[in-house]
């Protein structure tokens, strides 16, 4: 199970073609000890590489082989209805509604009766984009606000099936479709770990015509904004020390906060020709 660790791992991190290379390896292992199940989780691994990089047509022949090795020569339900969620959401991206829709109602089915948390919120979050793509907003609605509260009920901030920009399709369009409940829960994801993939998206959700969505999103850029800004923090106990977050400066960057330049503060008002009042 390494080359099912560290795929997994690849595609967590975003290095989607090393983990196309490794899905390539267990593939080739797989056929050489002939294990039908890992073979099975192999093709899953490779096809969902392909798809993170693009590859929509390959993506899709090797997760319909891993549908076929899941179902009829090593028989995992839970394995194979995994892959139906990742196969509906490259059948939304191929326009092939019909089929993606049968994917992911079957795999929300299966899911519900299993009580499998993880899976049924990543099941509703790609039938919402679904739903959305074909105009049905009040569906699209729905799925997501159910698929918000499971997420948010349980802590999850991360979705191993799926990736970041997909993650940050869902989290906008729930500001887009005003899911106010889940609003604080989309915020923290979208200014934490998806921060890097959201900025553009979110940019061009700045521009929308509602002013409710555009607050939201002024919101959230600047949370992320935030984020990336290093705190400064002074020691003057002993030697007076200033660091930027864990980082010492030296102290050429800090010479204006030196306790040499404090024995007269600089008052504002009095250089503008009001007078001290002490």
């Amino acid at each position: 199970m390494g080359f099912e660790i560290s795929g997994m791992l690849s595609l967590a991190q975003g290095n989607y073609t090393e983990a196309e290379q490794i899905g390539r390896s267990y593939v080739n292992v797989t056929l050489a000890v002939n294990n039908p199940f890992l073979r099975g989780l192999a093709l899953r691994l490779l096809g969902m590489a392909q798809f993170y990089l693009g590859k929509f047509s390959e993506a899709k022949e090797m997760l319909e082989q891993s549908l076929q090795v899941l179902s009829q020569e090593a028989l995992s339900k839970y394995g194979l209805h995994r892959v139906k969620l990742t196969l509906g959401l490259i059948y939304m991206c191929l326009k092939d509604y019909t089929r993606a829709e049968r994917e992911l109602n079957e795999a929300l089915q299966y899911f519900l009766s299993v009580s499998s948390h993880m899976s049924l919120a990543m099941t509703h979050f790609v039938s919402s984009l679904l739903k959305w793509e074909q105009g049905k907003r009040e569906e699209a609605s729905l799925h997501l606000q159910v698929g918000l509260r499971i997420a948010e009920e349980k802590g999850y901030d991360y979705f191993y099936y799926l990736g970041p920009p997909y993650l940050v399709k869902v989290c906008l369009l729930a500001i887009e479709l005003k899911i106010e409940e889940a609003l604080n829960y989309v915020i923290r994801l979208l200014s934490g770990r998806l921060a890097p993939w959201a900025e553009e998206d979110l940019k061009k959700l700045a521009e929308h015509p509602d002013p409710w969505v555009r607050d939201k999103v002024w919101k959230i850029r600047k949370a992320i904004h935030r984020s990336g800004v290093s705190r400064l923090r002074i020691e003057t106990m002993g030697k007076f020390r200033v660091f930027r977050g864990e980082s010492l400066m030296a102290e050429k960057d800090w010479i204006e906060l030196s306790p040499s330049n404090f024995s007269r503060p600089s008052y504002p008002m009095e250089e503008c020709g009001f007078p001290r009042m002490f």
